[in-house]
Parts: structure tokens; C-alpha cells; sequence
């Protein structure tokens, strides 16, 4: 067998004679430095490099056949590794699968919606200051007043909302600015967020989530004060355009409040839908 040839780290080379594959010819390519691009679409993966603690020398300094074996099979393992198609593995976080998943901020403060809502049907809305909707406060706040806990001795309805300054700039203020307006012009004490987006390449994770998962459509959102309806247990069962009075959606909360069906949906009025 012939003399084992010291080379760098990576590179194994033996004389003609012996076992092995003989001496290292390196490509034009990597003579030159020229890169060479990875396979489209597959991992490129490094072959290992054969390092010198793997390889065995006999009394005389032969180079070690069963090292040899070891070094070739590990480099043939990590061949057919390099040539598989890139996968998702288990680190991929799992998508949210009920409202209560989701987190929304409440004056920059993080809030997991479970926190809020577990367990409650929940009516979320899109709400703006400066709109011709605006007005739709009164009817959330007599639905808030009629349905959530102390409201005529029922339990378990709260309403989510939702600012979004994306139509027309109609809800340009902060966060403590919109409150302010909501609970002194309209009295409301149900819950609300920060602003956020809820349409385009921005659009806030939580309505991301209810246009995706909503049975009805999954279009963007039409203009401020659109309704999403949400069960008790964290599914979206019912999608309202702006126009839908808040008044027109409390025999829906009255029934999923009392764990009845859903009444069956009125057909759409001109100007309603």
C-alpha cells in the first residue's frame, strides 16, 4: 500500500499504487476561484472533510484501510443528504387556530385575547372617530350593556374593537386619544386595542386570521365598522359589511350567548350588504 501524503485539512491524497482515489485534481473552476452555484431548489450541503484524527496509521505509517472505508461512506451519506428537497421541519411555529390564539397590544402592552375573551362570544369591529359610521358606537355600547356580564343577567358577550386610520384617515389619533373619545362621547367600556391595519401587506395578525377562517368570504375589509362574530369558543361564525347595524346582529349574539344556532342569515338589503 502506498505512503500516506500529508495534505490540508480536507484534502486526502495517496500514490498511484495504493488504495484510495488517487491524487487530488482540482477543476478549473476551482483553480480559478470561480464559484460554483448550489443545485436549484436543494440543499447545499458540504461534503465532510476528512480530518486527520480520522485517519489510522500502522506501525509504519500505512495509511489505514478501514479508515479510508469510514471517511468514504460518511462522504457518500452526506452526498445523498445534499440531493434532498428542502423541508418544513418542527421548529415551523403552528398557525393560531381560534381567535384566542392571537395577541393584540392595548397601549403598546401585549395581550393574549384568550385573556379577554375566553369563553365569550365576542363581536370584533374596525372602529374610527372621524366617519360617517361613527355613530354605530351607540348601538355597540347598547349591545355591550345588554349582552356582557351585569347586562338583563346574561354572561360571557364582549366586543373587541379594532381602530384603523387605512380609510380615509378617519382614525388619526393615539391609542389613549381614542379611548378618551369612546368612553366620554359614547360611554364605552368594552375592550379596545391599539390601532392597527387591516388590510394590505400590513394587516395585523388577528385580522389576517378572521378573514382566512371566517366561512363566508375572505375579501378585504370594505370600509371602518365591518363585524366579524366569534363564538365561545374562539371560531369566527359570521362576517357583517359596515353597513350592518350593530341593533341588526343582537338576535345572532342573543343566540350563541344562550348556545342556540345561529338564526339563518337575512338576505342582504340594498345598502345593508
Amino acid at each position: 500500500m502506498g505512503a500516506f501524503v500529508a495534505a490540508p485539512l480536507g484534502l486526502l491524497a495517496c500514490s498511484s499504487g495504493g488504495l484510495g482515489p488517487g491524487p487530488v485534481r482540482l477543476s478549473r473552476r476551482r483553480q480559478t476561484g470561480a464559484t460554483v452555484p448550489p443545485r436549484t431548489g436543494r440543499v447545499a450541503a458540504a461534503r465532510p472533510a476528512v480530518l486527520p484524527s480520522m485517519v489510522a496509521s500502522g506501525p509504519d505509517g500505512d495509511f489505514s484501510r478501514r479508515a479510508f472505508v469510514a471517511a468514504a461512506a460518511a462522504s457518500a451519506a452526506a452526498a445523498a443528504l445534499s440531493d434532498l428537497p428542502v423541508t418544513a421541519t418542527a421548529a415551523t411555529a403552528a398557525a393560531p387556530s381560534t381567535f384566542f390564539d392571537l395577541t393584540a397590544t392595548r397601549g403598546g402592552e401585549p395581550t393574549p385575547l384568550r385573556d379577554l375573551f375566553d369563553d365569550k362570544v365576542t363581536l370584533v369591529v374596525n372602529v374610527a372617530t372621524y366617519c360617517a359610521l361613527t355613530p354605530q358606537y351607540e348601538g355597540l355600547v347598547a349591545l355591550h350593556r345588554t349582552f356582557a356580564a351585569g347586562g338583563e343577567g346574561k354572561a360571557g358577550f364582549d366586543i373587541a374593537a379594532f381602530p384603523c386610520n387605512q380609510f380615509g384617515g378617519q382614525e388619526p389619533g393615539t391609542y389613549q386619544e381614542i379611548c378618551k373619545f369612546a368612553q366620554e362621547k359614547f360611554g364605552a367600556t368594552f375592550t379596545l386595542f391599539d390601532p392597527i391595519n387591516v388590510n394590505g401587506p400590513q394587516t395585523h395578525p388577528v385580522y389576517q386570521w378572521l378573514k382566512a377562517n371566517n366561512p363566508e368570504d375572505s375579501k378585504r375589509i370594505e370600509w371602518n365598522f365591518a363585524k366579524f362574530l366569534v363564538d365561545r369558543h374562539g371560531n369566527v361564525v359570521r362576517r357583517y359589511k359596515p353597513g350592518v347595524l350593530p341593533e341588526m346582529i343582537a338576535g345572532d349574539i342573543s343566540a350563541l350567548v344562550a348556545d342556540r344556532p345561529l338564526p339563518k342569515k337575512k338576505r342582504p338589503q340594498l345598502g345593508v350588504e
